[in-house]
């Protein structure tokens, strides 16, 4: 079934370039939000508990439900790390009013390192979870942007391509 809204889910690991890839296709789609799900996780202490998983789950389905009831808006870019299908499979599930493209951003390990570096990221923790994310994301089958030598705008372009294509949507 075609529904009204669509919904660009990006994911990778943590300094591939998802926030600037999102912030950069918010601009270039009208009618568009963009929910960065690591803003719910920003807690002091950081703690990956029930009680906190509970939470950012039902704050991440309270805005969804606000955009799929937001006339204004057609699109939303919904961007996380997502380090599991399990995850994944509730997000698609969560997320069932809109057609959904899901992407991994990627990029070399050397370039990811660079990454990290120019983001002042921890980047021994970051390469200790980068080859069990990669790992994870290869056995997803989802679409992937290896975005080593992309630039945010080719990057944009790709997902607009993946978007607009006869590439079937995920989710």
């Amino acid at each position: 079934m075609r529904h009204s809204k669509q919904c660009i889910i990006i994911m990778g690991a943590p300094g591939v370039g998802k926030t600037s890839t999102a912030r950069q296709l918010l601009e270039t789609i009208h009618k568009a939000q963009w929910v960065d799900a690591d803003d719910l996780w920003r807690i002091h202490p950081f703690e990956v508990d029930n009680h906190n998983k509970t939470m950012v789950e039902s704050n991440i389905k309270h805005i969804y439900q606000s955009f799929i009831d937001n006339p204004n808006l057609d699109t939303m870019i919904f961007t996380w790390v997502i380090p599991h299908q399990t995850l994944l499979n509730n997000i698609h599930k969560w997320f069932n009013q809109t057609d959904n493209l899901t992407v991994i951003l990627t990029c070399d390990k050397t370039h990811y390192r660079q990454r990290l570096s120019q983001d002042n990221r921890n980047i021994k923790r970051q390469l200790e979870n980068y080859d069990t994310l990669h790992k994870s994301y290869q056995a997803m089958g989802l679409p992937s942007l290896d975005t080593t030598h992309l630039t945010i705008n080719d990057t944009v372009e790709q997902i607009h391509h993946l978007w607009t294509s006869n590439t079937p949507l995920k989710g």
